[in-house]
């Protein structure tokens, strides 16, 4: 066992919920960790972190990115 990067304590080692930095129970417990480093959104999109960039539409029509002409 090694020490825990949160605080400094020598404790049972986990993975954190984002998966990539070793913590112990209490500091994965509390939300103290901060993410070591965050994914490039592409490979984080491959692995399935990410929503997809936009919902597809119910209507089958596009969201409004302009005002629609009016008559």
């Amino acid at each position: 066992m090694t020490s825990c990067p949160g605080c400094r304590g020598r404790g049972f080692r986990i993975i954190t919920q984002d998966g990539t930095r070793p913590a112990c129970i209490s500091c994965a417990g509390s939300g103290r960790l901060a993410p070591l480093a965050v994914p490039p959104p592409a490979a984080a999109a491959a692995a399935g972190h990410l929503p997809p960039a936009r919902a597809p539409s119910l209507t089958g029509r596009r969201p409004f990115s302009q005002l629609e002409p009016t008559r």
